[in-house]
């Protein structure tokens, strides 16, 4: 079963539903190309208000999105909630909007009617308390998130950086992993490490990841989104043999593959085939300071203060627009094995 997010600071916040309009314009779209509209009847005597609201609907043609728009806008509703399914993910704006004045919450619901008459994307309407409807349609032990992170104002200040922080520390992790089996990898190439990296990070409900993807100049090993927060990275993978593949990597992720808005990228080396991991770090280290055609300088390791740390943070200026600060974040990981396995077949150790 699918995952729940619920966005901005929760239950009433009308800014949730603009960051739902975020997020399917990020992903270009939503499953079934279809947002659920939630109408929570209630008794008012405020006729005038659902009136006017009603009239700037007319007015911009928002009723044509709705696949029953004989239904809608016909009784007040001061609760309007929201729920769409993106890469088969929930996110849900819950009681953001309204209809019977034209304040924040009513702004809210006619700009993303707005947004779905704009994109052709249509909006079932449902007369039913989302509570009672949630509780319907979802099992009670669905994972819901609620994370601070994605609050309506963190949510659009969060910095790129720090995100991209994350990131790469998710692959940190999952590539430690690797170097716990590195027999695995005797025959497996930079596309199958890739493969395999990319079907692991599609099971974190918050990131989007795909392999080969086209930007500016070429094909992208490994492609992260953050779907929370709207940002993309990517990274090269290499196997080290000798300077040349970092060098390549380098053109690769800071220029070739790397337009004007791309200002945090990565660099994966997987060591196979040197024993004395130790020099490979400091071998690829020295390469990259001594780049020709960038200037680099190195502003974090990672971690501790040893000489083995794996994991390091350039800065260097963009290629493509010198006046903006870019990171290159370079992680390192050992695969080397003296066990060597058969091809298409297991190794036996020794125990």
């Amino acid at each position: 079963m699918s995952n729940v997010t619920i966005l901005g600071a929760g239950k009433g916040d009308s800014q949730a539903i603009y960051l739902l309009q975020k997020l399917i314009d990020a992903n270009n779209g939503c499953d079934g190309n279809i947002i659920y509209e939630f109408h929570d009847k209630v008794s008012s005597d405020n006729e005038k208000g659902l009136e006017v609201f009603r009239q700037r609907n007319i007015e911009k043609h928002n009723y044509k999105a709705f696949i029953n728009p004989g239904d809608v806008d016909i009784w007040v509703a001061s609760e309007i909630s929201y729920a769409v399914k993106i890469a088969n993910e929930w996110f849900v704006a819950i009681d953001g909007g309204a209809n019977d004045y034209l304040g924040t919450g009513p702004t809210a619901t006619i700009n993303i009617r707005i947004f779905c008459t704009q994109k052709n994307i249509k909006i079932l309407f449902i007369e039913e308390n989302f509570d009672v409807w949630f509780d319907n349609h979802f099992p009670k032990n669905l994972k819901v998130e609620t994370n601070n992170s994605i609050n309506s104002t963190d949510f659009l200040n969060v910095d790129e950086k720090s995100v991209f922080e994350k990131t790469s520390q998710l692959l940190v992790e999952l590539f430690s992993n690797y170097e716990k089996i590195p027999i695995s990898f005797t025959n497996l190439h930079e596309p199958d490490i890739r493969n395999l990296t990319v079907s692991t990070l599609n099971t974190h409900s918050n990131f989007l990841s795909k392999g080969e993807v086209f930007n500016n100049e070429g094909k992208t090993d490994l492609w992260i989104y953050s779907k929370l927060h709207l940002y993309e990275y990517f990274y090269e993978f290499k196997i080290w043999s000798n300077s040349n593949d970092i060098d390549e990597g380098i053109k690769q992720t800071c220029t070739k593959y790397s337009n004007h808005k791309n200002k945090c990228n990565g660099l994966v080396v997987f060591n196979k085939k040197n024993k004395d991991f130790s020099s490979v770090i400091q071998n690829i280290k020295s390469i990259i300071l001594n780049n020709k055609e960038i200037e680099f300088e190195q502003i974090k390791e990672f971690n501790s203060n040893s000489e083995d740390d794996n994991v390091f943070t350039f800065t260097y200026n963009h290629p493509r627009a010198s006046a903006k600060k870019c990171l290159l974040k370079v992680l390192i990981f050992n695969l080397y094995s003296d066990v060597k396995k058969k091809k298409g077949g297991s190794s036996k150790l020794k125990k």
